[in-house]
Parts: structure tokens; C-alpha cells; sequence
């Protein structure tokens, strides 16, 4: 809201809302962080210190140490062996959480764990969702980058990441 304010140069209402962000932060990190440990707790005041509280409290910036958060979700991420523990809230948010806080390379550990880091077009195309004609169409046409090793195609896992964020064809249901 603030910054619709700000572009109706509504300088009134941009301050009311800054105002009332901080005063969100401040009873966000009172209520949910510890803060000698900086841990995350209940509403209760019990010790609370799941992948999601930090992730939450991250990506809704409303976290006043970030540093400490994102150090906590790392802690938690690598003690469930690159498990995601978020439950249905965080999931989502779970890996932008952790490529925003410098933690790529275990945000990659996260995604699609049970497939090797160089598939076979029919696994791609199982992750895809789609057919392995498209799969075959969509490595034929350099849409997603692959290696040839003999008559087989072979894909990377980072070059299918990279399809995902750039190039993947939306449909319309």
C-alpha cells in the first residue's frame, strides 16, 4: 500500500503505511523472535523453529535480523537432509527464501531430489508433466538445452531449472 501511495504521490498515505509496517515488523519480531537466540516462537512464547517461521518471516519481510533468520533456515534446511519441512504454507516460498539469502546451492539440493542431475528425456518429461513427444520437440527445437551421447539425449537438471524460470510455455486451462 505504501508504494501505490507513493506512486499517487499520496505522501500522507505513503507515511501512514510505512508507519504501519513498522509497527507489523516490530510486533511480528516481538511476538514470534527470541531475542537473545533469535529463534522463532509460538504465539504461546514456546520455542517454535521450523523451515517455515523463518521462510514466513523472510519472504513477508518482516524479519528484522535477516541474517539470523536466513542462518536458522539453513541450520534447519541441511538438519533435514534438504527436506522440505514447511508444510503447505511455506513450500512455495521455501527455495525463493533461500536463493534470496545466498543459499542457491541448497535451494537446488531441495528441488527434484529423487531424479539423477542428468536425466532421460522420459524422466524430464515425467518432472514437465508433459509427453515425451513434446519432450523430444522441445529438446529438438533448443528450447531446453541437452547433451547427445550417441542416439540418447541427455538433461541436465540445472538446464531444465533454467527452462522452468525463462523459457517454459505457459498454458491456459
Amino acid at each position: 500500500m505504501e508504494k501505490i501511495a507513493a506512486i499517487l504521490k499520496d505522501e500522507e498515505g505513503e507515511k501512514e503505511y510505512q508507519e504501519l509496517a513498522a509497527a507489523c515488523r516490530r510486533y511480528w519480531n516481538d511476538t514470534f523472535v527470541d531475542p537473545e537466540t533469535k529463534k522463532t516462537r509460538g504465539l504461546d512464547g514456546k520455542l517454535c523453529d521450523t523451515q517455515c517461521s523463518y521462510v514466513l518471516g523472510l519472504q513477508y519481510g518482516v524479519m528484522e535480523d535477516c541474517k539470523a533468520a536466513a542462518e536458522h533456515l539453513l541450520r534447519k534446511t541441511r538438519a533435514a537432509n534438504h527436506t522440505v519441512g514447511t508444510g503447505f504454507f511455506g513450500t512455495g516460498l521455501l527455495n525463493q527464501a533461500l536463493c534470496d539469502t545466498g543459499a542457491s546451492e541448497d535451494a537446488y539440493k531441495l528441488m527434484l531430489k529423487e531424479y539423477p542431475d542428468i536425466m532421460t528425456v522420459e524422466q524430464m518429461c515425467e518432472v514437465l508433466g508433459i509427453s515425451t513427444k513434446t519432450g523430444y520437440r522441445l529438446l529438438r527445437e533448443k528450447k531446453i538445452c541437452c547433451l547427445k551421447v550417441g542416439r540418447a539425449y541427455r538433461i541436465p537438471k540445472a538446464h531444465l531449472f533454467t527452462y522452468l524460470c525463462i523459457g517454459g510455455e505457459e498454458t491456459s486451462i
